[in-house]
């Protein structure tokens, strides 16, 4: 209960401001998003969490020897990567930087690499709270939608702390007709 608690707000929170500001730079997203469509809710999370996964960097300790690439680690050794550079890799996704949520469509999403989405870890290291966080992703977006639009005011960038976050996010925020 205190990881779901503790370890998910800070990092729901950022993602679900990052999604914000994507929603806002992309109007035909955003009237998708609008017009109820949950499967397209899901995917909007989806790929707002692979451009800005919370956790920037990731620091994994080697259990047994390990060859990487062209060097060679010994067990014990200290490794940190980024999720960030993983997901926008052009390698994993083609127009990488690229916003678009229709990218985890069933048949496009199958065609990515097994470990290019990292936004919530793998193996034995996956966030026990990936479920409870993408549920709440998507019903805090489908409920905040129905009724009001956040429109980002002004450029925001990454700032890179204990997760990814906006440096500075301001919305005005517009009831829905």
């Amino acid at each position: 209960m205190v990881n779901f608690l503790f370890a998910g707000t800070e990092t729901t929170g950022n993602a679900m401001a990052w999604l914000w500001h994507a929603l806002g730079a992309h109007p035909d997203a955003e009237r998708q998003v609008q017009a109820g469509d949950s499967a397209f809710v899901d995917r909007v999370a989806r790929e707002t969490l692979r451009l800005y996964p919370p956790p920037w960097l990731v620091s994994r300790r080697v259990r047994e020897p390990l060859q990487l690439g062209a060097y060679e680690l010994p067990a014990g050794s200290q490794v940190l990567f980024s999720p960030y550079a993983v997901q926008r890799d052009p390698a994993s996704y083609a127009d990488a930087d690229r916003f678009d949520p229709d990218r985890w469509l069933p048949e496009r999403a199958a065609q990515a690499p097994r470990h290019a989405f990292l936004s919530f870890g793998a193996g034995p290291q996956n966030c026990v709270g990936e479920g409870f966080a993408t549920l709440e992703m998507a019903t805090v977006t489908s409920t905040i939608a129905a009724q009001w639009r956040l429109v980002p005011v002004g450029d925001t960038k990454e700032k890179a702390s204990a997760t990814l976050l906006p440096s500075r996010l301001q919305m005005r925020v517009e009831r829905r007709a």
